[in-house]
Protein backbone atom coordinates (compact mmCIF):
# COMPACT_ATOMS: atom_id res chain seq x y z
CA UNK A 1 0.00 0.00 0.00
CA UNK A 2 1.29 3.04 -1.23
CA UNK A 3 1.41 6.46 1.36
CA UNK A 4 -1.62 8.75 1.01
CA UNK A 5 0.13 12.00 1.22
CA UNK A 6 3.34 10.77 -0.85
CA UNK A 7 0.43 9.69 -3.63
CA UNK A 8 -1.80 12.91 -2.90
CA UNK A 9 1.76 15.02 -4.00
CA UNK A 10 2.30 12.92 -6.72
CA UNK A 11 -0.80 13.34 -8.14
CA UNK A 12 -1.41 17.18 -7.64
CA UNK A 13 2.02 17.83 -9.38
CA UNK A 14 0.98 16.28 -12.06
CA UNK A 15 -2.43 17.66 -12.04
CA UNK A 16 -0.82 21.63 -11.61
CA UNK A 17 1.02 21.14 -14.22
CA UNK A 18 -1.08 19.82 -16.50
CA UNK A 19 -3.41 23.00 -15.73
CA UNK A 20 -0.19 25.31 -16.62
CA UNK A 21 0.29 23.67 -19.80
CA UNK A 22 -3.33 23.74 -20.79
CA UNK A 23 -5.10 26.58 -18.89
CA UNK A 24 -6.09 28.50 -22.32
CA UNK A 25 -8.05 25.39 -22.69
CA UNK A 26 -9.88 25.35 -19.10
CA UNK A 27 -10.61 28.93 -19.73
CA UNK A 28 -12.47 28.14 -22.86
CA UNK A 29 -14.08 25.28 -21.63
CA UNK A 30 -15.81 27.24 -18.67
CA UNK A 31 -16.54 29.75 -20.55
CA UNK A 32 -18.83 27.52 -23.34
CA UNK A 33 -20.15 25.64 -20.57
CA UNK A 34 -20.86 29.27 -18.70
CA UNK A 35 -22.31 30.34 -21.81
CA UNK A 36 -26.15 30.81 -22.75
CA UNK A 37 -28.81 31.20 -24.87
CA UNK A 38 -29.40 34.77 -23.35
CA UNK A 39 -25.58 35.42 -23.29
CA UNK A 40 -25.60 34.81 -27.04
CA UNK A 41 -28.35 36.79 -27.74
CA UNK A 42 -26.88 39.85 -25.33
CA UNK A 43 -23.79 39.94 -27.54
CA UNK A 44 -25.84 39.70 -30.77
CA UNK A 45 -27.62 42.74 -29.22
CA UNK A 46 -24.25 44.47 -28.77
CA UNK A 47 -22.85 43.87 -31.92
CA UNK A 48 -26.39 44.97 -33.47
CA UNK A 49 -25.43 48.44 -32.00
CA UNK A 50 -22.09 48.56 -32.81
CA UNK A 51 -22.92 47.96 -36.70
CA UNK A 52 -25.50 50.40 -36.34
CA UNK A 53 -23.26 52.55 -35.12
CA UNK A 54 -21.04 52.33 -37.69
CA UNK A 55 -23.44 52.21 -40.82
CA UNK A 56 -25.18 55.69 -39.50
CA UNK A 57 -21.71 57.41 -39.89
CA UNK A 58 -21.24 56.04 -43.46
CA UNK A 59 -22.69 56.22 -46.99
CA UNK A 60 -25.58 53.50 -47.91
CA UNK A 61 -23.24 52.40 -50.55
CA UNK A 62 -20.58 51.73 -47.73
CA UNK A 63 -22.96 50.07 -45.55
CA UNK A 64 -24.10 47.75 -48.38
CA UNK A 65 -20.70 46.65 -48.76
CA UNK A 66 -20.46 46.00 -45.08
CA UNK A 67 -23.21 43.82 -44.52
CA UNK A 68 -22.44 40.26 -45.49
CA UNK A 69 -19.08 40.90 -43.09
CA UNK A 70 -21.34 42.02 -40.26
CA UNK A 71 -23.39 39.12 -40.74
CA UNK A 72 -20.53 37.07 -40.45
CA UNK A 73 -19.44 38.66 -36.79
CA UNK A 74 -22.71 37.92 -36.09
CA UNK A 75 -23.28 34.56 -36.64
CA UNK A 76 -19.82 34.13 -34.81
CA UNK A 77 -20.73 35.72 -32.22
CA UNK A 78 -24.35 33.54 -31.93
CA UNK A 79 -23.34 30.65 -33.05
CA UNK A 80 -20.87 29.27 -30.32
CA UNK A 81 -21.01 25.38 -31.25
CA UNK A 82 -20.05 26.11 -34.93
CA UNK A 83 -16.92 27.73 -34.36
CA UNK A 84 -13.86 26.02 -33.38
CA UNK A 85 -11.77 26.46 -30.67
CA UNK A 86 -8.93 28.18 -32.38
CA UNK A 87 -11.48 31.28 -33.44
CA UNK A 88 -12.61 31.41 -29.91
CA UNK A 89 -8.73 32.01 -29.21
CA UNK A 90 -8.64 34.22 -32.07
CA UNK A 91 -11.49 36.44 -31.56
CA UNK A 92 -10.13 36.47 -27.32
CA UNK A 93 -6.58 37.81 -28.16
CA UNK A 94 -7.91 39.94 -30.95
CA UNK A 95 -10.19 41.71 -27.89
CA UNK A 96 -8.19 41.14 -25.02
CA UNK A 97 -4.41 40.42 -26.00
CA UNK A 98 -2.58 37.39 -24.85
CA UNK A 99 -2.72 37.47 -21.19
CA UNK A 100 -6.49 37.22 -21.60
CA UNK A 101 -6.21 33.67 -21.82
CA UNK A 102 -4.69 33.09 -18.61
CA UNK A 103 -6.66 34.87 -16.40
CA UNK A 104 -7.95 33.57 -12.96
CA UNK A 105 -4.94 31.18 -13.20
CA UNK A 106 -3.18 31.82 -10.11
CA UNK A 107 -6.95 31.29 -8.47
CA UNK A 108 -7.26 28.04 -10.74
CA UNK A 109 -4.07 26.74 -10.08
CA UNK A 110 -4.67 27.34 -6.08
CA UNK A 111 -8.12 25.42 -6.90
CA UNK A 112 -6.56 22.72 -8.43
CA UNK A 113 -3.43 22.34 -6.28
CA UNK A 114 -6.16 22.35 -2.69
CA UNK A 115 -8.73 20.05 -4.59
CA UNK A 116 -6.30 17.27 -5.75
CA UNK A 117 -4.72 16.98 -2.50
CA UNK A 118 -7.65 16.37 -0.64
CA UNK A 119 -9.05 14.33 -2.79
CA UNK A 120 -5.98 11.82 -3.77
CA UNK A 121 -4.87 11.84 0.02
CA UNK A 122 -8.87 10.89 1.30
CA UNK A 123 -8.96 8.55 -1.44
CA UNK A 124 -5.59 6.67 -1.05
CA UNK A 125 -6.77 6.89 3.12
CA UNK A 126 -9.84 5.12 2.07
CA UNK A 127 -8.44 2.67 -0.19
CA UNK A 128 -5.67 1.68 2.33
CA UNK A 129 -8.55 1.11 5.18
CA UNK A 130 -10.44 -0.65 2.68
CA UNK A 131 -7.59 -2.79 1.59
CA UNK A 132 -6.84 -3.61 5.52
CA UNK A 133 -10.36 -4.93 6.18
CA UNK A 134 -10.42 -7.08 2.86
CA UNK A 135 -6.90 -8.85 4.09
CA UNK A 136 -8.10 -9.33 7.76
CA UNK A 137 -11.48 -10.87 6.16
CA UNK A 138 -9.11 -13.05 3.76
CA UNK A 139 -6.73 -14.18 6.02
CA UNK A 140 -3.71 -11.90 5.14
CA UNK A 141 -3.68 -13.99 1.92
CA UNK A 142 -3.79 -12.80 -1.45
CA UNK A 143 -7.26 -14.73 -3.09
CA UNK A 144 -10.17 -12.38 -4.47
CA UNK A 145 -11.20 -11.32 -1.28
CA UNK A 146 -8.52 -9.32 -0.72
CA UNK A 147 -9.33 -7.57 -4.20
CA UNK A 148 -11.15 -3.65 -4.69
CA UNK A 149 -12.85 -4.40 -7.31
CA UNK A 150 -14.49 -1.22 -9.91
CA UNK A 151 -17.56 -0.88 -7.82
CA UNK A 152 -16.18 -0.04 -4.54
CA UNK A 153 -13.48 2.14 -6.05
CA UNK A 154 -16.27 3.97 -7.15
CA UNK A 155 -18.25 4.30 -3.92
CA UNK A 156 -14.55 5.24 -2.34
CA UNK A 157 -14.13 8.00 -5.35
CA UNK A 158 -17.39 9.20 -4.59
CA UNK A 159 -16.87 9.22 -0.71
CA UNK A 160 -13.89 11.27 -1.02
CA UNK A 161 -15.30 13.59 -3.63
CA UNK A 162 -17.93 14.77 -1.14
CA UNK A 163 -15.63 15.45 1.04
CA UNK A 164 -13.26 17.43 -1.53
CA UNK A 165 -16.20 19.35 -2.36
CA UNK A 166 -17.56 20.51 1.42
CA UNK A 167 -14.27 22.04 1.63
CA UNK A 168 -12.91 23.25 -1.88
CA UNK A 169 -15.68 24.18 -3.76
CA UNK A 170 -15.73 28.23 -2.15
CA UNK A 171 -12.79 28.19 -4.02
CA UNK A 172 -14.15 26.62 -6.90
CA UNK A 173 -16.84 29.41 -7.10
CA UNK A 174 -14.49 32.03 -7.37
CA UNK A 175 -11.94 31.14 -9.57
CA UNK A 176 -14.59 30.02 -12.05
CA UNK A 177 -15.93 33.66 -11.82
CA UNK A 178 -13.05 35.21 -12.59
CA UNK A 179 -12.25 33.01 -15.71
CA UNK A 180 -15.82 33.75 -17.54
CA UNK A 181 -15.99 37.78 -16.27
CA UNK A 182 -16.37 39.88 -19.04
CA UNK A 183 -15.74 42.98 -16.84
CA UNK A 184 -12.94 44.90 -18.13
CA UNK A 185 -10.80 45.40 -14.69
CA UNK A 186 -9.30 42.44 -13.25
CA UNK A 187 -10.52 41.77 -9.89
CA UNK A 188 -8.18 39.30 -7.37
CA UNK A 189 -9.37 36.88 -5.64
CA UNK A 190 -10.04 38.31 -2.60
CA UNK A 191 -11.62 41.27 -4.14
CA UNK A 192 -14.16 38.96 -6.60
CA UNK A 193 -14.92 36.63 -2.94
CA UNK A 194 -15.82 39.63 -1.20
CA UNK A 195 -18.25 41.30 -3.96
CA UNK A 196 -19.73 37.61 -4.05
CA UNK A 197 -20.45 37.58 -0.24
CA UNK A 198 -21.84 41.36 -0.29
CA UNK A 199 -24.62 40.62 -2.96
CA UNK A 200 -25.09 37.11 -2.93
CA UNK A 201 -24.54 35.93 0.87
CA UNK A 202 -22.07 33.46 2.43
CA UNK A 203 -24.14 30.45 1.07
CA UNK A 204 -23.89 31.15 -2.44
CA UNK A 205 -20.19 30.17 -2.29
CA UNK A 206 -21.68 26.65 -1.90
CA UNK A 207 -24.59 26.88 -4.57
CA UNK A 208 -23.54 24.30 -6.57
CA UNK A 209 -22.63 21.52 -3.67
CA UNK A 210 -25.36 19.37 -5.29
CA UNK A 211 -24.31 18.69 -8.43
CA UNK A 212 -20.49 18.77 -7.49
CA UNK A 213 -21.22 16.08 -5.27
CA UNK A 214 -23.27 14.03 -7.76
CA UNK A 215 -20.47 15.17 -10.03
CA UNK A 216 -17.94 13.43 -8.12
CA UNK A 217 -19.07 10.28 -10.23
CA UNK A 218 -16.58 11.85 -12.50
CA UNK A 219 -13.05 11.34 -10.93
CA UNK A 220 -14.13 8.28 -9.22
CA UNK A 221 -14.85 6.45 -12.44
CA UNK A 222 -11.55 8.21 -14.13
CA UNK A 223 -9.37 6.80 -11.00
CA UNK A 224 -11.03 3.61 -10.93
CA UNK A 225 -10.62 2.85 -14.73
CA UNK A 226 -7.68 3.87 -14.44
CA UNK A 227 -6.54 1.66 -12.25
CA UNK A 228 -8.46 -1.55 -13.52
CA UNK A 229 -7.26 -0.75 -17.17
CA UNK A 230 -3.49 -0.29 -15.83
CA UNK A 231 -3.70 -3.74 -13.85
CA UNK A 232 -5.14 -5.56 -17.09
CA UNK A 233 -2.32 -4.14 -19.28
CA UNK A 234 0.33 -4.73 -16.99
CA UNK A 235 -0.83 -8.04 -15.78
CA UNK A 236 -0.42 -8.40 -20.19
CA UNK A 237 2.63 -7.14 -20.27
CA UNK A 238 4.00 -9.40 -17.72
CA UNK A 239 2.50 -12.43 -19.26
CA UNK A 240 4.15 -11.01 -22.85
CA UNK A 241 7.69 -10.57 -21.49
CA UNK A 242 7.61 -13.49 -19.00
CA UNK A 243 8.45 -10.90 -16.13
CA UNK A 244 8.49 -12.36 -12.74
CA UNK A 245 8.60 -9.26 -11.13
CA UNK A 246 5.58 -6.52 -11.56
CA UNK A 247 6.19 -5.06 -14.95
CA UNK A 248 5.66 -0.76 -14.56
CA UNK A 249 4.12 1.59 -16.95
CA UNK A 250 6.27 3.60 -19.35
CA UNK A 251 5.00 7.25 -19.36
CA UNK A 252 3.27 7.35 -22.79
CA UNK A 253 1.26 4.38 -21.86
CA UNK A 254 0.28 5.68 -18.46
CA UNK A 255 -0.81 8.94 -20.49
CA UNK A 256 -2.77 6.79 -22.97
CA UNK A 257 -4.65 4.90 -20.27
CA UNK A 258 -5.45 8.42 -18.46
CA UNK A 259 -6.77 9.82 -21.78
CA UNK A 260 -9.10 6.75 -22.29
CA UNK A 261 -10.31 7.01 -18.68
CA UNK A 262 -11.24 10.42 -18.14
CA UNK A 263 -12.81 10.85 -21.60
CA UNK A 264 -14.96 7.69 -20.89
CA UNK A 265 -16.27 9.27 -17.29
CA UNK A 266 -16.37 12.55 -19.15
CA UNK A 267 -18.99 11.79 -21.76
CA UNK A 268 -21.06 10.15 -19.25
CA UNK A 269 -20.67 12.60 -16.66
CA UNK A 270 -20.98 15.90 -18.84
CA UNK A 271 -24.38 17.03 -18.27
CA UNK A 272 -23.45 17.41 -14.78
CA UNK A 273 -20.73 19.41 -15.04
CA UNK A 274 -22.62 21.93 -17.60
CA UNK A 275 -25.32 22.15 -14.73
CA UNK A 276 -22.61 23.00 -12.01
CA UNK A 277 -20.99 24.93 -13.85
CA UNK A 278 -24.16 26.83 -15.11
CA UNK A 279 -24.85 26.82 -10.63
CA UNK A 280 -22.12 28.21 -9.66
CA UNK A 281 -21.67 31.10 -12.35
CA UNK A 282 -22.38 34.56 -10.84
CA UNK A 283 -24.64 35.84 -13.67
CA UNK A 284 -26.34 39.16 -14.64
CA UNK A 285 -28.79 37.26 -17.17
CA UNK A 286 -31.73 36.33 -14.72
CA UNK A 287 -31.17 39.93 -13.21
CA UNK A 288 -31.26 41.69 -16.02
CA UNK A 289 -34.86 39.75 -17.49
CA UNK A 290 -36.23 40.52 -13.72
CA UNK A 291 -35.22 44.27 -13.80
CA UNK A 292 -38.90 45.05 -13.92
CA UNK A 293 -38.90 44.60 -10.37
CA UNK A 294 -38.04 46.87 -7.44
CA UNK A 295 -37.24 44.17 -5.02
CA UNK A 296 -33.45 43.98 -4.82
CA UNK A 297 -33.53 40.86 -3.25
CA UNK A 298 -36.11 39.36 -5.56
CA UNK A 299 -33.94 39.98 -8.25
CA UNK A 300 -30.57 38.87 -6.92
CA UNK A 301 -31.90 35.73 -5.75
CA UNK A 302 -30.17 32.89 -7.07
CA UNK A 303 -31.97 30.02 -9.39
CA UNK A 304 -32.31 26.72 -8.13
CA UNK A 305 -30.87 23.33 -10.22
CA UNK A 306 -34.50 22.73 -11.30
CA UNK A 307 -34.34 26.50 -12.48
CA UNK A 308 -31.40 25.73 -14.68
CA UNK A 309 -32.66 22.84 -16.02
CA UNK A 310 -35.67 24.15 -16.65
CA UNK A 311 -34.22 27.00 -18.67
CA UNK A 312 -31.70 25.08 -20.34
CA UNK A 313 -34.76 22.67 -21.91
CA UNK A 314 -36.75 26.05 -22.65
CA UNK A 315 -33.81 27.41 -24.59
CA UNK A 316 -31.16 25.26 -26.03
CA UNK A 317 -33.38 21.50 -25.75
CA UNK A 318 -31.32 18.44 -24.73
CA UNK A 319 -28.57 19.54 -26.29
CA UNK A 320 -27.86 22.09 -24.38
CA UNK A 321 -26.76 19.97 -22.05
CA UNK A 322 -23.79 18.68 -23.92
CA UNK A 323 -22.97 22.63 -24.75
CA UNK A 324 -19.29 23.13 -24.93
CA UNK A 325 -18.77 19.22 -24.42
CA UNK A 326 -15.95 18.88 -27.02
CA UNK A 327 -13.40 21.57 -25.74
CA UNK A 328 -14.38 19.80 -22.11
CA UNK A 329 -13.37 16.21 -23.52
CA UNK A 330 -9.71 17.98 -24.90
CA UNK A 331 -8.76 19.50 -21.99
CA UNK A 332 -9.96 16.78 -19.51
CA UNK A 333 -8.75 13.43 -21.29
CA UNK A 334 -5.52 15.51 -22.10
CA UNK A 335 -4.88 17.13 -18.46
CA UNK A 336 -5.87 13.38 -16.97
CA UNK A 337 -3.51 11.81 -18.94
CA UNK A 338 -0.41 14.14 -18.19
CA UNK A 339 -1.53 13.97 -14.72
CA UNK A 340 -1.13 10.06 -14.63
CA UNK A 341 2.20 10.51 -16.43
CA UNK A 342 3.43 12.37 -14.18
CA UNK A 343 2.03 10.42 -11.36
CA UNK A 344 3.61 6.71 -12.74
CA UNK A 345 7.15 8.81 -13.54
CA UNK A 346 7.29 9.69 -9.82
CA UNK A 347 6.77 6.37 -8.19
Amino acid sequence: MSSPIADAVRVSTGGLLALCMLYPLDLLRTKRAAETSYDSKKKEREDDGAIGKKQSSKSISSSHRNAPSSARIRGQITDRNSSNIWQDFALIVNNNGVAELYRGLYSRALHCLFSDLVYYYTYASLMNRKLSSLKSIDGGGRGTGSIVNVSQSIQLGILAGIVTNVFTIPVDTVSMNLQISESEKRMGIWELAWKIYKEYGILRFWKGLLPACMLTINPAMNIALFERMKAWYVFKKRDIKHQSSAAQLSAFEAFILGTVSKGAATVVTYPMIRLKTLLLKVSEEYEEEDSLSTNRETRKKPVSAVDVIRLVLKNEGVAGFYRGMYVQLLRSASGSGLMFMVREALR
